[in-house]
This record gives C-alpha cells, sequence and structure tokens, in this order.
C-alpha cells in the first residue's frame, strides 16, 4: 500500500534541490496529508514505511537548501508529519526518533509558519510524559521555541504554556532550570509568562519561583552603583506578581512572605533616591509624553505591588511604616510623565494601608501638615476611584 507515493518520493531523495518539481511535491504531500485523516490504522502505517522516510529527509533537504518556491510543498510535506503525530501514539516513537531532524528545523527562521508546524508536531508528542523531559531540557530547542512563541506562533506557545500548566516534581525542575539559565531567552519566557497569568493560574512552586527571582533581582539592582541593571527583568516579574496579586486564591500565600514587601520596599526606596537627581533617568517630569524608557511606570507599578500586599493585611501594614516606607509613598503623590497616575496609585496604596490601622492613621497624621493635607484633600477628590480590592 502507498507503493505510488513511494515511487514519486524516491527520485526526490538524491535530486539536487535545485531541480525539484514543487509542484508534484505539493500534491503528492497533500494527498499524504489528508490520508492521515482517514483513520489511525492509515496514520500508522503511512508511519512505518518508507514514506514517512522519505518524506523526512526530502524536507530536510528543502529546509537546508531553502527556496521560496518550494515554500508551498515545504508547508504540505511538514502537514503531513503533523498529522501522523495527531491522536497516535503508536506513531509517537517513531517520530520522535528523528528528532535531531526536528530540533534543526525549529532553528528556520525565513518563514515562521514552518517552525509552527514543527512545533506542532513536537508539542503533540510531548503530551506523552514519556518524551516531557528530554525537550524541555533541551536549551537550545527551548530557545527557538521560545522565540517563535513570543513572536505569535500558534504552536509554540501551546508548547510553552503545556510546560506553565504542569504541576509535577519533574516540570518543576524544568522551569526552575530554564528560569535560572543566563541565557537570554529567559527574558521572553517571563513575557510570555505574563501574558499568561492573567487567565490561568500557576502551582505554589511556580509563584515561590517568580518570588524568588523577583528578590534576588532587586537586590542586585540597588546594590548596583550603575543604576540597576537588572531593571528590564524586575519590571516583568514585578508586574506577574501584581497578576498573581489580584486573585483571590494567590494573595494570601504572597502577604505571608514579608520578604516580598521587603524588597518592593527597597526596589521603590532605590527608585525614590535616584529620582532627587534631577539628570537621573528616574527622575520626575511635567511632561506627559516622555520619551519611552526602561524605567516607564516602574515607580508606579511597585507602589501598587505594595498596596495589594498590604490590602486587609495588618501584618504588611505595618512593616510598611517600620520600615519607613510610608512617607515615600506620601512624596510619590506628584505629576510625573514617566509614571502616569502614579498620584492615584499612591493614594490608593496609602488607602489600603490606613485601613483599619490607627497607628498608620497616626503616622500620616504627624507628617507634614502642608503634604498631609494635600494628600487628604487628593483622596476625597478621587474617592470614587477606589473600590475594595486589589488593583492590577
Amino acid at each position: 500500500m502507498f507503493q505510488e507515493h513511494i515511487t514519486v518520493l524516491e527520485p526526490f531523495i538524491t535530486k539536487e534541490v535545485t531541480d525539484f518539481d514543487s509542484g508534484i511535491l505539493y500534491t503528492t504531500f497533500r494527498q499524504l496529508r489528508n490520508l492521515c485523516t482517514t483513520g489511525p490504522d492509515v496514520q500508522s502505517e503511512l508511519c512505518q514505511n518508507e514514506v514517512f522516510n522519505h518524506t523526512i529527509i526530502i524536507v530536510d533537504r528543502m529546509i537546508k537548501d531553502y527556496s521560496e518556491t518550494l515554500l508551498p510543498a515545504l508547508k504540505q510535506g511538514l502537514q503531513f508529519i503533523y498529522n501522523l503525530s495527531v491522536n497516535n501514539e503508536e506513531n509517537k516513537p517513531t517520530i520522535w526518533a528523528k528528532y535531531s531532524f526536528l530540533k534543526s528545523w525549529m532553528t528556520f527562521q525565513s518563514d515562521e509558519s514552518i517552525r509552527n508546524y514543527v512545533c506542532g508536531t513536537l508539542y503533540n508528542i510531548v503530551l506523552n510524559p514519556m518524551y516531557t523531559f528530554q525537550a524541555y531540557t533541551d536549551i537550545t530547542l527551548m530557545n527557538s521555541i521560545i522565540d517563535s512563541a513570543v513572536k505569535g506562533a500558534d504552536f509554540p506557545l501551546l508548547f510553552i504554556e503545556n510546560l506553565f500548566q504542569s504541576d509535577t516534581e519533574e516540570t518543576n525542575r524544568i522551569l526552575t532550570k530554564l528560569f535560572d539559565s543566563d541565557d537570554t531567552s529567559h527574558f521572553y519566557l517571563l513575557t510570555l509568562l505574563l501574558e499568561y497569568v492573567k487567565d490561568n493560574d500557576i502551582n505554589e512552586h511556580f509563584i515561590n519561583l517568580i518570588r524568588s527571582k523577583f528578590e534576588s533581582k532587586v537586590s542586585c539592582a540597588v546594590s548596583d552603583s550603575n543604576g540597576g541593571s537588572e531593571l528590564q527583568e524586575i519590571y516583568v516579574l514585578m508586574k506577574i506578581l501584581m497578576e498573581l496579586s489580584v486573585k483571590s486564591a494567590v494573595i494570601p500565600k504572597l502577604q505571608k512572605n514579608v520578604g516580598l514587601l521587603d524588597s518592593s520596599k527597597s526596589l521603590l526606596e532605590f527608585i525614590h533616591v535616584k529620582g532627587k537627581d534631577k539628570d537621573s533617568e528616574f527622575a520626575p517630569t511635567e511632561d506627559i509624553f516622555p520619551e519611552r524608557s526602561k524605567v516607564e511606570n516602574l515607580k508606579a507599578n511597585v507602589i501598587r505591588l505594595i498596596a495589594n500586599l498590604c490590602w486587609k493585611n495588618k501584618v504588611m501594614q505595618d512593616r510598611v511604616r517600620e520600615t519607613g516606607c510610608l512617607p515615600i509613598i506620601l512624596d510619590s503623590c506628584v505629576r510625573d510623565g514617566k509614571n502616569p497616575f502614579i498620584t492615584e496609585t499612591s493614594i490608593y496604596a496609602i488607602r489600603n494601608l490606613c485601613e483599619l490601622n490607627v497607628e498608620n492613621q497616626k503616622l500620616i497624621r504627624n507628617l507634614n501638615c502642608e503634604v498631609y493635607n494635600e494628600v487628604v484633600e487628593r483622596m476625597n477628590n478621587r474617592s470614587n476611584l477606589y473600590i475594595d480590592g486589589f488593583t492590577s
């Protein structure tokens, strides 16, 4: 069976790629792709004979000696391989045996759809736990998949989200290894996680991993005489923590860790002190349309994170007062084009810090009367903006 397809494909194994007939390959691969949908028996037979082996060789040659005229045929060939892997556990070991090909194809850059099709096959296979560890611990492969996912390709996103959804000791080790990597791809992995946590939950190990990473990066930043080379990553980690802090099931876990609040306070103090220098990138500006920079909204966001951590939690409220952070938040009620709505964010933080906390209320009253009266007036003018809960 399928001898006619073998006969058609066999000559392409030895032909020069420049002599490939794109039309013949397109038609043949399209027929094979469609045959996979007729049933698992046909799907399995196609994978276990020379049709599959010939396809691997021909696709590999088209990728290595890529020509745009071959792109339609190349896509059909990859879709055929993908269809062989759909819901077919029998085929997965055979396809996985070609892992070196799949991995090399993920480095293809000329057309993003190619990597998407390849990753689709990989995704189908790693749904079987037998293959999960090897794929997710291959840093070279992960770099390619993360790069493709950041560009919005569907299957790379599914591949990454499958890791985020997992909650096993093995996948937790994988996540730790990826985020501890010195490779810059771990930053892009964070940006994917930021989008994921907006609509999905993550396990407690993952939450602690992000929290620990944030604390470590802040410690590096505040001790950096050049002003904090870690700020870009801190910004994304902080946004992830802010998203987590608005989830009712997660905020109690975050509020149990005073170290997270202390790191947030250290970061805010670092930004605030640096901002007193008018030549610093942290210095406030009256310009409502400033040039974009890596510190945009950084100060407002760290205040918002502190506010969420202190929501209905006296231990956290007291900690802010005891570490001298309250005056900094009050002093942040200024117009700043780099931090739009920082005044409103600071007032929201004060509201959370003072709720049922007499000591914090008293401290604010004893501060400079002019500052106190100004804050109270702003709170009165904007009281309708703040409801019981978190902000993100």
